[in-house]
């Protein structure tokens, strides 16, 4: 199950990304999904569930922000087990207005399908769940201003290979998770993207612009995620 341990860092992760956001002209407005991976839970037939998903507003108070977050978390998969859930955030915020745009295009596709054909399985697959292909496209409209390197090893000899490249990055937050890191960017210049790009195919890790994070203060499969600096990253990857 998922929890919040630590609403101290709950709230130093949601207004680090807030301000980076705002100074880069972004919106206050994130997704927050609570997610059943199935790396954490076995009984999960996906790679991941989603349990819940709602939008987040961060112009709200610290209170109202935490009261939200434990609502969400209040939800449970397979009936009343909550094993292997995780709570998530996107790193960028949302277009809100593109994002129903897109809705709105894509909805009337639909109904332009449904005239041709009230048997296609594509439409009858969505119909069924119009706020799901609401909240895909909302989910899609980022303002894409934060990289996320995607690290899911510990081992110091990778994490070394990482560290002389973000230093060349601006890095603006580092989560520390379970089973490894993901570390929050400015857009990377060619040079630093090409090779970011080139340890993916040597380690595990990952870099996109459209992630998602789990949220600090909260817990994954038991584990505090939290957030750590640039320095103790630095001194992990030498250990």
């Amino acid at each position: 199950m998922s929890k919040i341990i630590n609403p101290d860092q709950v709230i130093i992760h949601l207004r680090t990304i807030q301000n980076i956001s705002l100074l880069n002209g972004g919106s206050s407005m994130y997704y927050i999904g609570y997610l059943c991976r199935r790396k954490y839970n076995e009984k999960s037939k996906q790679s991941h569930k989603i349990i819940h998903e709602d939008l987040i507003n961060l112009d709200k108070t610290d209170d109202e922000l935490l009261v939200q977050i434990n609502n969400i978390l209040l939800y449970k998969y397979l009936d009343k087990s909550d094993e292997g859930c995780v709570l998530y955030i996107t790193d960028n915020s949302l277009n809100v207005e593109s994002g129903i745009n897109d809705y709105m295009q894509q909805w009337l596709n639909i109904q332009l399908m449904r005239l041709k054909s009230t048997e296609d399985s594509q439409y009858q697959k969505i119909i069924k769940n119009p706020l799901k292909l609401y909240m895909h496209y909302i989910h899609k409209s980022h303002y894409k201003i934060i990289y996320q390197i995607d690290i899911d090893t510990i081992d110091p000899n990778d994490l070394s290979k990482v560290v002389e490249l973000i230093d060349k990055v601006e890095v603006y937050f580092i989560v520390k998770t379970q089973g490894g890191f993901h570390i929050l960017i400015g857009k990377p210049n060619h040079d630093v993207n090409i090779k970011l790009h080139n340890l993916t195919k040597v380690m595990k890790m990952s870099i996109h612009n459209n992630n998602m994070t789990s949220i600090c203060g909260s817990t994954q499969n038991g584990y505090e995620v939290h957030a750590i600096t640039l320095d103790e990253f630095k001194k992990i990857s030498i250990s």
